[in-house]
């Protein structure tokens, strides 16, 4: 039989882990053997997690003026708690296989997130993806949209560089012959100018060589 200072130890220990975990889990741990409970203490270890066994008054004590007291009214029955400071859909998971891989073992209810859990909640909690599942799925959805995010700044930049070499292109092509236009003009002018002027001279001095000698009288 359990002495008092034994007792205390027991609900201290409880206090301890209720109040750095943010999932409780009550279960019903009948059937199991001490390997199979050492089995899953392993499994839930390596995620953040523990699987304790008390008497329901000690746990009653130890969640007393705690946000875990509402699991006050799962504690029928033989109990025992899974708490955990990891990952809760993780941990949930874990004990749901774990009870199912060796066909004993249940689920009475738990507390996650200000909330009292019934059993059909829980096995909804297990399975859902865990954080680290979520976070690669952002990560990968988010290099995704990056990733388009580049092609399309990419595509965009040669896009100009084609466009800026064609517009080159055509710049060389045009200029030399504008040039020779623009040289070319003001002769053209000059001669339309001086055109005129030379008609003039050629034919004014028959006129005037027709109007100035008279004719010989006959003899």
């Amino acid at each position: 039989m359990a002495t008092k200072v034994q007792k205390e130890k027991v609900v201290q220990d409880l206090k301890e882990n209720f109040a750095k975990s943010a999932l409780a889990v009550v279960t019903d741990y009948r059937g199991l053997s001490m390997t199979e409970m050492t089995e899953l203490r392993k499994r839930l270890y390596k995620i953040k997690a523990d699987y304790k066994v008390a008497k329901n008054t000690l746990i009653k004590i130890a969640t007393k003026d705690t946000p875990f007291s509402g699991l006050e009214s799962l504690l029928e029955g033989p109990s025992a708690v899974l708490l955990s400071s990891g990952d809760p859909s993780e941990s949930t998971k874990t004990i749901v296989e774990f009870f199912k891989e060796i066909e004993k073992g249940d689920l009475k209810g738990g507390f996650y997130d200000g909330k009292l859990l019934s059993k059909e909640e829980l096995k909804v909690l297990a399975t859902l993806p865990s954080k680290e599942v979520l976070l690669g799925q952002i990560a990968g959805l988010l290099t995704a949209n990056v990733g388009s995010i580049a092609g399309c700044l990419e595509s965009l930049i040669r896009d100009i560089a084609l466009l800026a070499e064609e517009v080159a292109k055509k710049n060389a092509a045009g200029t030399p012959a504008v040039a020779a236009a623009a040289v070319e003009t003001p002769a053209v002018a000059a001669a339309a100018v001086e055109t005129p002027a030379v008609a003039a001279a050629v034919e004014t001095p028959a006129a005037e060589t027709a109007a100035v000698e008279p004719e010989k009288p006959a003899q």
